[in-house]
């Protein structure tokens, strides 16, 4: 009897404490489901639209989703199978066509869409030259590590002065030689 007792003690604690699995971070699933989905080339997010398109659906996609009931926030890999399945659904009737010189367009059976710079911002235009949509450019680039010179790690944010790290030759003279002149 005290074992049944204690079984359904342990039980109602369990539940009545809330015990649920936490959503995952939103930075962190658009992360994930970018580098999944993402096998492009590397690019600045200003020469090509391409990439700055892609992730501006996937944030449209999250941004419109994320916490919703439709979706498990707590599994990364069902969110990737869902973006995945959203994106196919939306792109299949689309022709995209690259001329590797910039120039990134999508053709539907309604409409043919083109991509400019404008301002430091995307804009997508219909074949009127409406624009239909505006993104920020995106970088597929990773990171540059900090810089290093002589064993020195080059920390440059512009918050400090200048520094030299290495050896200056030439042009200098100690405090004694400056104020006897």
């Amino acid at each position: 009897m005290k074992k049944i007792i204690t079984t359904v003690f342990c039980t109602a604690l369990a539940l009545c404490s809330g015990l649920t699995a936490e959503n995952l971070d939103r930075d962190d699933i658009e992360a994930e489901i970018w580098e999944d989905m993402w096998n492009g080339k590397g690019d600045n997010g200003l020469d090509f639209p391409e990439a700055s398109y892609k992730h501006h659906l996937l944030d449209r996609w999250l941004d419109e989703n994320y916490g919703s009931e439709d979706y498990d926030w707590t599994e990364i890999g069902e969110l990737q199978y869902e973006y995945k399945d959203y994106y196919r659904r939306l792109i299949e009737d689309w022709d995209f066509e690259d001329d590797n010189e910039g120039g990134w367009t999508i053709s539907t059976e309604d409409n043919h869409y083109s991509f400019s710079l404008l301002n430091g911002m995307w804009q997508m235009t219909d074949k009127n030259g409406d624009t239909v949509d505006t993104f920020p450019p995106f970088s597929t680039l990773e990171e540059d590590e900090s810089e290093i010179a002589g064993g020195y790690k080059i920390n440059d944010n512009g918050a400090d002065s200048p520094r030299v790290i290495g050896e200056v030759t030439g042009g200098t003279e100690t405090a004694s030689e400056g104020g006897s002149s």
